[in-house]
């Protein structure tokens, strides 16, 4: 048996796994790869093919195709040049793992034999869709459909359906076996996948081959990183399947292949190529002239267009696009000086190409225009007031704050963006609309918030309350600058961040923090099986605000070097989590490393607020080994009932947290590694010194009367200096000096026809 495997340098190391595999299973076996790049390190005998050798005319393929689809047309393109050869073919692609010889693949006399999975969530159907083209035989018989097979790979407009298409012209058969092929589309969370007699099976059956080929080398604590949710089996529940993956994700991390030196925006060329296929385009133009197909302004006869270049930037950023919601419209002009002043110093686009698309755009847009009209002096409070996260607290602490200062606020709940319940109780106003709106949503969700309530917010003087959470403020966001007169942060770690790229004022007004309820906390509830009885440690987070920045598994470390293996008598470590479905490869990580330890419990669950306030409320300290913080509202609050903190000595919590009322862990600069998204990978946060964390985590146990000390300070602190009365006052002063510096601004409006008018006389007078 041939078996064909097709290596880029973006996939090299898992090629050479799946060759590995093969020849584990069959040394017999021919293997032949087609390395593309000139990345493949051969594992053994396996037969390596360069595309010049091979002669296939690749060019127009690989600019039409993504990677996903380009290594499965290749494969095909590659498995059908090998059927000269005279015997089957395998074709397999990269990251498809055998683990026995396919019985089926013996039947040289069908001519092409797919392997598909049943999909569950269709009632057990085969799905025409699914794993189409990951595992597949080509008989002998299929030289006689060579050429359409290539074509059919090739043709750009059927990319990701090529093998759906040659099987319904040639003869074939379609195996369905679960055991035959176990990817994520069907496995899940309930799998189990066991080791018998060395061979891993499903429900009894022996496993033929395992799709990994969305396993990531450098987080195999996820079947699948490719899907979100859909991720396969969870490895934590898989304990034999996770031993494998994590050898192979070894394997693969020391084959890694060097820096991929393609043009910076490739990927992003071939989406530009495929969105137009998908419209119905002919690419002939782009083949023969790619950067002026590039460059054309879309769409044609449009008020408001931009180049194709440019909208294919905006596309490719989840972030741009919320920002720059009306492209192409009213948002074209300000994405392309967003390109101009940001995106050219971005190492993933081509600097040149942007520019001159910038250019293009701007020249192509409409006059601005603008109205302003006058309201009575107050406050628009508009931001995620229903929501059940961090920033909807935030906002409904500002109003409490605008209340104790006697400010005239109208509230206004948006939706925009939310991602949480929006069931928060806030306060409902009678919808006046004011001269001032108070943001208090984030950059990134600034202009489309903004939008959703234009009513309100237009022609009002507009304040961002914007909280970031590391050093640096990212550039991707600088656009939102455009769309508020000034920023108030919360702490004067974030002012700093914001203030070194702002082109607004940026100033310190620190929120109310949450105050402790006058009525006692309920009880811990029974179903958490929590020993109260013993001390312990609690944290909470959210899962959206990332696994690295929160840094549980540091506190994993930390209390597993305070405290020895369960006695059944020890301190307990209770990890209350969120979202951990919409992060399940950071929701496994933590689950492993949580294993074998019954003194570590984790909520995964969600909690009504006053059950959270019972854990908050009831535990024996609060410990957060953040690597960085905005606010750290969580903190605030165990400090309110009186709860001692552990905490890293480092951002935005340190603008209430103290020696005297918290226990502070000493912080080493590092630097953020990739991967920590949203967060700029190569630029600094701290990271808390875990030994010190552990013998803080002992002292506390050792000496709990001194430990309840540093909590009642906490407590006083918090309600004297933290109050919505006190946070009044702040608020008030910087709402003055808001209001001076609009009107300041207005008069220089108004007597700037005046001033130029002198400017001329002046001029007529010297001559």
């Amino acid at each position: 048996m041939i078996v064909a495997v097709v290596a880029t340098a973006s996939c090299a190391a898992a090629a050479r796994e799946t060759v590995r595999a093969v020849l584990a299973v069959d040394p017999d076996s021919r293997c032949e790869v087609l390395d593309l790049d000139g990345a493949y390190r051969p594992h053994g005998p396996e037969h390596v093919t360069t595309s010049d050798d091979a002669d296939l005319r690749l060019d127009a393929i690989r600019l039409t195709h993504d990677d996903t689809t380009l290594l499965s047309a290749l494969t095909a393109i590659w498995g059908a040049h090998l059927l000269d050869a005279g015997d089957a073919v395998l074709g397999l692609v990269p990251g498809i793992m055998l683990q026995g010889r396919p019985e089926w693949s013996a039947d040289s006399s069908v001519t092409v034999a797919v392997v598909r999975a049943v999909d569950s969530t269709t009632g057990g159907r085969p799905e025409a869709s699914l794993l189409a083209n990951e595992l597949f035989i080509l008989g002998t018989d299929a030289r006689a459909h060579g050429s359409a097979l290539h074509q059919l790979a090739v043709d750009w407009h059927t990319s990701d359906r090529w093998l759906d298409l040659f099987v319904a012209r040639v003869p074939h058969r379609i195996v369905v076996d679960d055991a035959a092929l176990v990817s994520s589309a069907n496995s899940g969370p309930e799998t189990i996948l066991r080791l018998d007699d060395g061979r891993l099976v499903r429900d009894g059956m022996p496993i033929v081959a395992l799709d990994l080929a969305g396993l990531n080398p450098g987080h195999p604590w996820l079947f699948d990183s490719r899907h979100g949710v859909s991720s396969g089996p969870l490895l934590s529940r898989n304990r034999e399947l996770a031993e494998l993956l994590d050898g192979i994700a070894q394997r693969e991390r020391s084959d890694a292949a060097p820096a991929d030196v393609r043009r910076p925006d490739e990927e992003l060329v071939r989406e530009i190529a495929r969105t137009a296929t998908n419209a119905g385009e002919d690419l002939d133009g782009a083949l023969s002239d790619l950067e002026g197909w590039l460059l054309q302004l879309l769409p044609a006869g449009d008020r408001t267009p931009l180049t194709r270049y440019l909208a294919g930037v905006r596309r490719s950023r989840p972030d741009l696009v919320r920002i720059f919601p009306n492209v192409p419209g009213g948002d074209s002009g300000t994405l392309a000086r967003w390109a101009l002043e940001h995106g050219i110093h971005e190492s993933r686009y081509d600097p040149v190409l942007l520019r001159r698309a910038a250019d293009l755009t701007i020249a192509a847009q409409p006059a601005p225009e603008e109205s302003r009209k006058l309201r009575p002096r107050g406050v628009n409070l508009v931001g995620y007031l229903a929501g059940e996260l961090g920033i909807g607290t935030s906002a409904r602490l500002m109003d409490a704050a605008l209340q104790a200062a006697h400010i005239p606020t109208s509230t206004f709940a948006a939706s925009a963006d939310l991602q949480s319940r929006a069931t928060a109780a806030y306060r409902r106003s009678d919808g006046t609309r004011f001269d001032t709106s108070l943001l208090a949503v984030n950059a990134d969700q600034t202009k489309t918030v903004s939008e959703s309530l234009v009513d309100v917010v237009a022609g009002s003087y507009r304040i961002g309350m914007w909280y970031w959470e590391v050093e640096s403020f990212p550039a991707s966001r600088d656009a939102a600058f455009s769309h508020v007169d000034e920023v108030w942060a919360a702490t004067d770690f974030v002012r700093d961040a914001i203030a070194a790229r702002a082109t607004v004022p940026v100033r310190t007004v620190t929120p109310p923090l949450p105050q402790r309820s006058a009525i006692e906390p309920p009880e811990i509830p029974a179903r958490l099986q929590i020993p109260v009885d013993r001390p312990w440690f609690f944290f909470a987070f959210d899962y959206l605000s990332t696994v690295e920045r929160k840094n549980p598994l540091g506190l994993l470390d930390a209390f597993d070097r305070a405290f020895s293996q369960d006695d059944g008598e020890g301190p307990i470590l209770v990890i209350k989590t969120l979202n951990a479905g919409r992060r399940v490869g950071d929701a496994e990580r933590l689950r492993l490393a949580a294993a074998g330890r019954a003194d570590v419990i984790l909520v995964d669950e969600y909690l009504e607020p006053d059950e959270l306030t019972a854990l908050m409320a009831r535990c024996t300290a609060y410990v957060s080994l953040h690597r960085a913080e905005g606010l750290g509202l969580t903190i605030a609050e165990a400090m309110a009932w009186g709860r001692p903190v552990v905490v890293s000595a480092y951002s935005g919590n340190m603008q209430f947290t103290n020696s005297r009322n918290s226990f502070l862990v000493p912080c080493t600069m590092t630097t953020i590694p990739i991967g920590a998204e949203p967060y700029p990978a190569g630029t600094r946060w701290g990271d808390p010194d875990l030994d010190q964390a552990a013998a803080i985590l002992r002292r506390i146990v050792d000496d709990p009367a001194a430990a309840l000390a540093v909590g009642r300070q906490a407590a006083e602190d918090i309600r004297t200096l933290h109050s919505p009365a006190a946070a009044g006052e702040r608020l008030h002063e910087a709402l003055q000096a808001a209001w001076e510096r609009r009107d300041r601004r207005r008069a220089r409006r108004a007597f700037a026809p005046l001033r130029a008018l002198l400017r001329r006389v002046r001029s007529r007078v010297n001559r």
